[in-house]
């Protein structure tokens, strides 16, 4: 007769891990924060022009892309490079990840094909509408995202009865490719009924309000389908400017927009944007537009942060300037004196031969982009900045790691925060974890 075999011992999950196991069974949508991570959908950046990383964009969003599933804010007054912003996305989005990509055009005024091409989105499969109303703008977005993904709870008849869906053969069922729209601009949108009218009567018109109640109802049924579909939004907005009254009067006229409130509760990302007249050092002529982005709002990486981006008259952003501007002068470059990643005093700069950087070579650059693509190249230093830079999306060990640490000193698994665990403090970094790049300049060999 055998004997029955023992039971394996179970490890000791703790009371959090058995109700995440039991909660896991039944739901979904409950996880802990570490394991929400790791279902991001990153749209990279990347230059569609080119191929090449940006750096720039990365350090602005500290990410190595936006989220799919996330909503994004792009905030100026008119002609200040938004809509321009929408289609380097869509390029680097059409190439990197395959997207689904659809902007909506509010103004009448559609970017011809050869500029499209030219920023680096492909024409031939970007689909464009022009929308009037905010009804209809919201309603094509529902429909294209139920065309792609299929149906959810069908729709309510004229009758009040529930309708079974129509959409029963989707595109993407299962999110394999990320879906990223674009609304140019939300501003320009009016409401169905004044659309309509042969005649406006501008005396009764109070659409600003019926705006932000419609938006705010629509995030508030939505936001959570764009995030399990993996649809990412863009709206770009007019600045307006907000006079505000009492003591906070002194602190000046504060920037807004249509629906401000009812967007910022719910987007991710915020940008403003501003431009001045990009003129070419050597020729004395203007070669295109400045853009200056700032995030005023962010929630992957700190907020508040300001790049440039050249983009040229005719052929669409040059961001081997704008990464070569980025890693030579910007405070929060890599190679930035002081900046803590590459320590040392002047170990990038610009010379009348080129450029001098002492992290990737003795001998200077000849062009911005060998230097560019000289940095792409060398996966140590770049792979190195980006972890100085704390850039999410590649793993290193700060988004993964962050101070787990058992009463030995040793790291574990299973503890969120050291805190945790009583009178355990982590111990100091060993030097020599640092990568070979980063000891050889902190060590100033």
């Amino acid at each position: 007769m055998t004997k029955p075999r023992k039971a394996m011992a179970q490890p000791d999950m703790g009371d959090i891990g058995k109700l995440m196991a039991r909660l896991a069974a039944k739901h979904a949508n409950i996880t802990t924060a570490s394991q929400a991570m790791a279902t991001w959908r990153y749209l990279d950046f990347m230059d569609p022009n080119t191929g090449l990383p940006t750096i720039v964009q990365e350090y602005l969003i500290g990410a190595r892309g936006f989220v799919a599933g996330r909503i994004c804010q792009l905030r100026a007054t008119y002609s200040k490079g938004k809509t321009s912003f929408c289609l380097l996305q869509y390029g680097a989005a059409q190439k990197q990840s395959n997207a689904f990509c659809y902007h909506v055009e509010t103004e009448g005024s559609a970017t011809p094909a050869d500029r499209v091409f030219a920023i680096g989105a492909n024409p031939d499969e970007l689909l464009q509408s022009e929308q009037s109303s905010l009804e209809e703008c919201l309603a094509s977005i529902d429909e294209l995202v139920c065309e792609i993904r299929g149906g959810f709870g069908g729709s309510i008849g004229v009758t009040g009865r529930n309708i079974k869906t129509v959409y029963t053969d989707p595109i993407d069922a299962k999110c394999e490719k990320p879906i990223l729209i674009g609304v140019d601009s939300l501003s320009a949108l009016g409401m169905q009924d004044k659309v309509d009218e042969d005649v406006a009567d501008m005396s009764k018109v109070s659409q600003v309000a019926k705006t932000a109640r419609i938006m705010r109802e629509y995030f508030r049924d939505r936001v959570q389908r764009f995030n399990q579909n993996k649809v990412l939004l863009f709206l770009t907005t007019q600045e307006t400017v907000k006079l505000e009254m009492g003591a906070k009067v002194f602190a000046g006229p504060q920037k807004t927009s249509v629906a401000a409130e009812a967007i910022g509760i719910h987007a991710s990302f915020g940008i403003d944007f501003e431009s001045a007249k990009w003129v070419d050092k050597k020729t004395g002529l203007r070669a295109g537009d400045v853009l200056k982005l700032t995030t005023f709002k962010n929630k992957v990486s700190p907020r508040n942060r300001t790049v440039e981006l050249f983009i040229t008259n005719n052929a669409g952003f040059d961001l081997i300037h704008s990464d070569a501007n980025f890693l030579i002068e910007h405070p929060a470059s890599p190679f930035a004196d002081g900046a803590g990643i590459f320590t040392g005093e002047k170990l990038c700069y610009r010379t009348p031969q080129g450029i001098m950087c002492k992290v990737l070579s003795d001998k200077s650059f000849k062009s911005e982009e060998e230097f560019v693509r000289a940095f792409y190249d060398n996966k140590d230093v770049l792979m190195t900045a980006r972890e100085g830079m704390r850039i999410r999306g590649f793993g290193f060990d700060f988004e993964t790691k962050y101070g787990k640490y058992d009463n030995e000193g040793n790291l574990m698994s299973d503890v969120a925060d050291p805190t945790l665990v009583p009178g355990v403090q982590p111990p100091p970094p060993d030097p020599d974890d640092r990568s070979p790049l980063a000891r050889h300049f902190a060590d100033g060999d």
